[in-house]
């Protein structure tokens, strides 16, 4: 099998090479001279040899590592608990987890066994930690926070022993554990918390638990078996006592994680809490990019007005990728999930995979949130007519709501699947790394040696040159960038104005178009008016032909105001009281303006586009164009000494600062209302009373009537509805201004935090590899003064080690070949 033959290959490519790094690590007369590189030097080896040891483990076990990473309080412990569909991980008000656990999926394994693989360091701690108990007590200390603590130690520190079976007793070991860390970090106790941590480093190591995974219970391994573990990490406001654990805790997620997955609370995205653990992410995200993912607890505690799914996957993005300064996490990589809800939907599919009966089930007092969730309160009475069929169609639902499916079916089965896969490529990627850190140390320190003293100075005084002509190409970016700005600030502010221009025009347009329309609709009502009145006026002229016609006047003479308000072309359209026609026409307003702003987007984004194109090429040309013509010039010179030298240059940045946006001015608040005072003429029937009536009804034999008619005037404030044409205008130069405001903020911050170190990031490499050539000249320079069979031995040693390492390096450009083909299933 290739995948086996894999593993052979690469278990051996990292004893051979942590077998190199001890051997030039081993050599004192190499290091005589403190070496102020960070590129090759005693403590680098160390580290590397240790980081190649956790490989090694990994490799063993095909194992692939998701590193947890989340707040307290974020539901870190019950997102893992329901990954795992077994509560191994306690819960508890205060800070659980103080140092990092590994939970690692054993098929088979149906109950959690912890094993303590540093029991002598806990044992050691804990008595520590016990005997200064006593003494802190007696101080009268405030020990309010830390009382929780001290019961623990003192009634189960005598039950600390390598293997726990079963989650209460995990549960109790676990305690135990972060319990004596966390007295030991206190103020009041006088203990020396980092030399324990040290022993830490390693992620074999660590507190471990193995339990099969319920959600990967009967999955295939993949075409490359392989095993998967996840790394329960403290959270920033769990582990900020120490500062030996934030290393270590920083190592074991750089070294043993294969991919992050990233816990944030719903109910705190963008608060300060939610904050800490977004600026975690910022020192690893250029070794966990497109290797991460996030989940958004506590999304089932979402009310009727609050973010959806949907927009709580763009902000959660938007927020990581902000405190990053970079595009990290995606919303496809984002899942709002309730961990409650899939932790206790996990507990029941285990109570009746184990044949619970249903009226022990109904009494458990666990069962009561699920009971709650699923369907809602019920009395005793509804509860015990409960059956497992209803409670299984409920928990397939609750399943769904939680977000789980989706969330595990696109992280945790795939990372299961390409576990040994992950394993292999990881410490592959590691071995090439050092083994170009090897070969470039090796040559120069031989290449020195073989060249006489003044040569060798020559050549020490060369590099130092090189040094600085790599600066000088450097700060020539500040002007690159200037250039460009500055053009495209200019075309930016012509285009702004056009398309203000634009606004108003075209919005005058639909203004007059409108008006002509009122106008002709009220002329209309004008010449139906004037009908009525002359008909009126040829009627034989009684007492109601009169009123009737001072009503159609008074009609009249208020459609001749409308008129005249809207022939003065003072750039308001008056609606009168028909407030929908206003909102209409306002919609139809701000259709055109937004078809507005999107011109003025496109256009925009095409200049940021051209002036990302040029800016590449001038800072290709311009600098990398000249660091790489300084570097082989370089090569040239120096590979008569034996010493090979590459560049890589930078990867294509993007400007794309234009996200979403729009015409702000909502149509119902672009219709204004007033009040206005108009005069108006009715008819009215008014009861006719007195003896004259009575009189006069007797001789006309009852036919008069009991109310006459009368024609009333009266004035009263109405409220009219309008739409101004300067606020769309205002409103667009407002737009306009802020946006471009926004651009240029947003332009800065492309330029100084993505283009900016990116372009440092290549200089700092060039640099700092060069600064290690020119350390290991010196440390050849210095070896002058050794005995002639020092140097002979220093010579003999680095033949060796570069000639082996040469194979070694042309081993694991075959191995990396056979891992893509694995991938691509060749």
């Amino acid at each position: 099998m290739i995948l086996l033959a894999l593993q052979e290959e690469i278990k051996t490519l990292i004893e051979k090479q942590q077998g190199l790094m001890t051997r030039l690590k081993d050599e004192e007369a190499i290091w005589k001279s403190e070496a102020t590189g960070t590129s090759f030097s005693p403590a680098e080896l160390d580290k590397q040899i240790s980081a190649l040891a956790s490989d090694n483990v990994k490799v063993q076990a095909l194992e692939s590592t998701i590193a947890v990473i989340g707040t307290m309080k974020a539901g870190k412990s019950t997102t893992i608990n329901a990954l795992i569909g077994e509560e191994v991980l306690p819960h508890r008000l205060t800070a659980m987890t103080t140092l990092p656990t590994l939970i690692r999926h054993k098929p088979g394994q149906k109950e959690p066994v912890l094993k303590l693989h540093k029991l002598d360091v806990f044992k050691a701690l804990l008595a520590e930690v016990n005997a200064q108990a006593a003494t802190v007590e007696e101080q009268g200390a405030d020990l309010s926070k830390i009382n929780e603590a001290l019961d623990t130690i003192k009634n189960r520190s005598g039950d600390i022993r390598a293997e726990y079976v079963g989650k209460d007793e995990i549960h109790q070991a676990l305690f135990l554990i972060n319990d004596t860390l966390r007295l030991a970090g206190h103020d009041g106790f006088n203990v020396n918390l980092d030399n324990y941590l040290t022993h830490f480093t390693d992620i074999q190591s660590l507190p471990t638990v193995e339990i099969e995974f319920r959600c990967l219970a009967g999955s295939p391994e993949g075409r490359h078996a392989g095993s998967l573990a996840l790394l329960d990490t403290p959270g920033p406001n769990e582990a900020g006592q120490s500062t030996v654990l934030k290393r270590i805790l920083s190592e074991q997620i750089e070294k043993n994680a294969s991919m992050v997955l990233l816990v944030m609370n719903y109910t705190q995205l963008n608060t300060e809490q939610d904050l800490d653990i977004r600026n975690q992410i910022r020192g690893i995200k250029e070794v966990f990019r497109e290797r991460s993912f996030v989940v958004v607890n506590r999304f089932d505690e979402k009310k009727h007005n609050d973010l959806d799914a949907d927009r709580t996957k763009k902000l959660s993005s938007d927020l990581l990728n902000d405190s990053v300064d970079d595009d990290f996490i995606t919303p496809d990589e984002v899942f709002p999930v309730s961990s409650h809800y899939a932790f206790i939907v996990e507990r029941v599919n285990q109570q009746i995979d184990e044949g619970v009966p249903i009226s022990a089930f109904i009494k458990d007092e666990i069962n009561k949130d699920f009971i709650k969730a699923a369907f809602g309160e019920l009395d005793d009475d509804e509860a015990d007519e409960l059956t497992y069929e209803q409670i299984k169609v409920k928990s397939d639902r609750l399943y769904k709501r939680s977000g789980y499916a989706v969330f595990t079916r696109n992280m945790l089965e795939k990372a299961y699947t390409k576990a040994g896969e992950n394993s292999l490529q990881a410490a592959l990627a590691r071995l090439k790394e050092n083994s170009g850190k090897i070969d470039r140390f090796t040559a120069v320190v031989r290449g020195g040696l073989a060249q006489e003293m003044d040569a060798l100075t020559n050549s020490i005084e060369r590099t130092q040159k090189l040094v600085q002509s790599i600066q000088f190409i450097y700060n020539k970016l500040d002007e690159v960038k200037g250039v460009g700005i500055a053009e495209y600030r200019a075309n930016a502010q012509a285009t702004l104005k056009q398309h203000v221009g634009s606004v108003k025009d075209q919005i005058s347009v639909e203004f007059s178009r409108e008006r002509a329309k009122l106008i002709g609709k009220l002329k209309s009502e004008v010449d139906e008016k004037s009908t009525q009145k002359e008909q009126q006026q040829r009627r034989h002229w009684s007492g109601a032909a009169k009123k009737e016609l001072l009503i159609i006047e008074s009609d009249l003479n208020n459609l001749h105001a409308q008129i005249e308000k809207h022939s003065q072309g003072d750039g308001v359209l008056e609606f009168g009281s028909d407030r929908n026609a206003a909102v209409k026409f306002a919609e139809k307003a701000s259709a055109v303006l937004n078809s507005i702003f999107m011109s003025m987007v496109n256009s925009l984004q095409q200049q940021l586009n051209e002036l990302e194109d040029n800016t590449k090429h001038e800072i290709q040309v311009q600098l990398f164009g000249q660091l790489e013509q300084l570097c082989t010039d370089y090569e040239v010179e120096m590979r008569g000494k034996g010493f090979e030298f590459n560049v890589s240059l930078a990867d294509s940045f993007n400007l794309d600062v234009l996200g979403g946006g729009g015409f702000n001015l909502k149509p119902s608040d672009a219709v204004e209302s007033y009040s206005e005072t108009v005069t108006h003429s009715w008819k009215k029937k008014v009861k006719r009373e007195g003896w004259l009536h009575k009189t006069l009804k007797v001789l006309s034999f009852g036919k008069r009537s009991d109310y006459a008619e009368v024609v009333e005037t009266s004035t009263q404030d109405v409220k009219r509805y309008k739409v101004v044409l300067n606020d769309y205008v205002e409103e667009a130069q407002a737009l306009a201004d802020g946006f471009y405001a926004d651009v240029e903020a947003r332009l800065a911050k492309q330029f100084e935090d993505k283009l900016v170190p990116a372009v440092d990031e290549v200089f700092a490499k060039v640099i700092s590899d060069v600064k290690g050539i020119e350390e290991a000249l010196e440390n050849s320079k210095k070896l002058k003064d050794e005995s002639v069979s020092i140097i002979s031995r220093v010579k003999e040693m680095m033949d060796t080690v570069k000639k082996d390492n040469l194979v070694c390096l042309k081993r694991i450009e075959i191995a990396i070949r056979g891992i893509d083909a694995l991938k691509f299933g060749k």
